[in-house]
């Protein structure tokens, strides 16, 4: 189900960016307005989907550091590593812009993000306590099929 949603997903934002590129006409994408709606309603379906996955992977991420929120201003060290634990799952899952990201983290910037991201790095590396949580949230999160069970964490390429 996923997988067909997905598709239809990328169908329409290939479709959109073609018609932003006036390569063709919006008359010739969809023919008939039912489909045009079928279409639409689909991918509406699948952003509200993947806000729902997000907004679980954030519930998931509070239990497992034991944090009440991990979007509340906080400078406190276990909240800000759940946040950057859970600002790297979804970075790395879900294809949003870090604004978008940085939304479901209490309004950050994409500055933020991006230093939350190189600070995951740092203490997924040399803290061992770190690395076995992190690990234990991202089995969680396959477990629950929040995120692609081939997902694993890549320090190569963090951004």
């Amino acid at each position: 189900m996923l997988d067909k949603i997905q598709f239809l997903e990328d169908s329409l934002e290939e479709l959109i960016d073609m018609a932003n590129r006036k390569t063709i006409e919006f008359n010739q994408l969809f023919p008939n307005e039912e489909e045009y709606f079928q279409v639409s309603i689909a991918y509406a379906k699948s952003k509200e989907m993947n806000t729902l996955k997000i907004e679980r992977i954030k519930e998931i991420t509070n239990q497992i550091f034991e944090c009440r929120d991990l979007a509340e201003k906080s400078r406190k060290r276990e909240i800000i590593k759940a946040r950057n634990a859970f600002i790297y799952v979804v970075k790395h899952n879900f294809d949003l812009s870090l604004n978008k990201i940085a939304d479901f983290v209490g309004n950050k910037n994409h500055a933020t993000i991006i230093h939350s991201l190189n600070e995951f790095e740092g203490q997924y590396q040399t803290n061992d306590s770190y690395f076995h949580i992190v690990n234990k949230l991202v089995f969680e999160l396959k477990f629950n099929k929040l995120i692609s069970k081939d997902f694993n964490i890549n320090l190569c390429k963090l951004i």
